[in-house]
């Protein structure tokens, strides 16, 4: 039967949470269930989750947080499951330093890119001016020295016993084409406010310039048109002023704005690859010049898009985190897995030398009995020396003379000289044994 231990329903949920997602995330019939989770049980994770609980009661177990809506929204596994999601101060500092890092280099690359379209003429169009003298904020037109960029500080492991370094997954972007789709939209409907609000204040510059329908505007362009005419400007600034008088939140500096929509412009022309966190500071941005134009219609569409970016931003940052969170754990885990073979390694190699002292202790001591055995038998051996031939009794150099003239008279027979002289010549010391006179002498 599974248990319903807290720490059970997380490993569940960082198991199932990439493949109960999107739509899957709203499943609710059992049969539904158990044919998603059959479809990936040769996963390592789901693998192991049967082998252990089971089937039944794993799909139960999903089911059961499939129905809290754990699945459905990362705010609602982070409520759940608080521990996954916690980021340590060290890390939101690595994260804001990569993010800035990232922006700094983007904006950059997006001024080289753009440098000759920087130069556009800000000046060819005629009537009052309405901000020409105010150059506290840097404009298109102001080129800043390049800077250099500082690299992205990667992310350190916590616990410095983890084997590898964790990887960040910060700055965050979004897919390439998807981005790329909202920086046009977005375009797109600032071009076609900033049209409407031209038509109604600055006609004749419209006309001048040819500007017959949106299509036909450039974004940086006519934003700073509607900034240098007196007309649009008063109209834009009565609009803020108004807005603070409602009790609603301090308009951002018209100069700001613009600034910031001519960074949409070129990274939408450019085709820069911009950060998530950019990306939604565009499209507030966007929705802010949207408010001050008065256009109700374009505001709305942006407020959308930039609440979808957010959102979605939000969910990322979560899955981000709750994935740094597990794989910090897994290593943590793998580290003392692999501190433990480490232990039993050394304790293997001490074991065998341990063995092989005890075994050259064991031959050392079988040789020293082996040689004190043979120490005994040589001495056997010399006490028998001393009662040998020539010492005992009757030997030939005894007291018994009748064998010494039984030997020699044993001798005189015919060639009996020939032996002797054969003898004497291999040994002349047996002339000496026997007592032959004139023989040796």
């Amino acid at each position: 039967m599974a248990s319903t231990s807290v720490s059970d329903d997380r490993l569940v949920y960082t198991t199932f949470n990439d493949i109960f997602k999107g739509q899957d995330a709203y499943m609710r019939k059992r049969k539904s269930v158990q044919r998603l989770v059959e479809q990936h049980r040769k996963r390592a994770g789901v693998a192991q989750l049967i082998n252990k609980y089971g089937l039944g009661p794993l799909v139960d177990k999903v089911r059961c947080l499939l129905t809290e809506g754990i699945f459905e929204s990362t705010l609602c596994a982070k409520k759940k499951f608080p521990e996954l999601f916690e980021v340590s101060s060290a890390q939101s500092a690595e994260r804001a330093a990569s993010e800035a890092a990232a922006a700094a280099q983007q904006a950059q690359t997006l001024e080289e890119a753009a440098e000759e379209a920087l130069e556009y003429d800000v000046g060819s169009c005629g009537g009052d001016s309405g901000i020409d003298n105010e150059s506290p904020v840097e404009s298109p037109v102001s080129k800043p020295p390049k800077r250099e960029v500082p690299a992205p500080t990667p992310a350190r492991p916590e616990n410095p016993t983890t084997a590898i370094q964790v990887p960040s997954l910060f700055p965050m972007y979004l897919p390439f084409a998807t981005g790329h789709r909202i920086l046009v939209r977005t375009q797109l409907i600032l071009e076609t406010a900033c049209f409407r609000f031209a038509s109604e204040t600055i006609p004749e510059v419209c006309a001048q310039r040819s500007w017959d329908c949106p299509e036909a505007t450039e974004l940086n362009v006519i934003v700073w048109q509607l900034l240098k005419q007196k007309a649009s400007l008063h109209k834009l600034q009565a609009a803020a002023t108004a807005t603070a008088a409602a009790g609603g939140a301090a308009p951002q500096g018209l100069m700001m704005l613009a600034n910031s929509m001519v960074r949409l412009r070129h990274a939408t022309v450019h085709r820069g690859r911009l950060t998530a966190k950019v990306l939604e500071k565009l499209l507030v941005d966007a929705e802010a010049l949207a408010a001050r134009l008065n256009d109700k219609e374009a505001t709305a569409a942006l407020a959308r898009t930039r609440r979808g970016v957010q959102e979605n931003v939000v969910e990322m940052e979560n899955n981000k985190s709750m994935l740094e969170t597990s794989l910090r754990r897994t290593l943590d885990d793998i580290a003392a897995q692999r501190a433990e073979l480490d232990r039993l390694e050394k304790a293997a190699v001490v074991d065998v030398l341990r063995a092989d002292a005890e075994y050259q202790g064991f031959i050392g001591m079988h040789l020293e009995q082996s040689l004190e055995q043979g120490d005994g038998e040589m001495s056997d051996v010399g006490d028998g020396e001393d009662d040998g031939p020539g010492q005992s009794e009757g030997s030939a150099s005894g007291s018994g003379d009748g064998n010494v003239d039984e030997l020699r008279g044993g001798c005189e027979t015919e060639g009996g000289d020939e032996w002797f002289e054969d003898a004497q010549e291999i040994d002349p010391g047996v002339c000496l044994v026997f007592e032959i006179p004139g023989v040796g002498t």
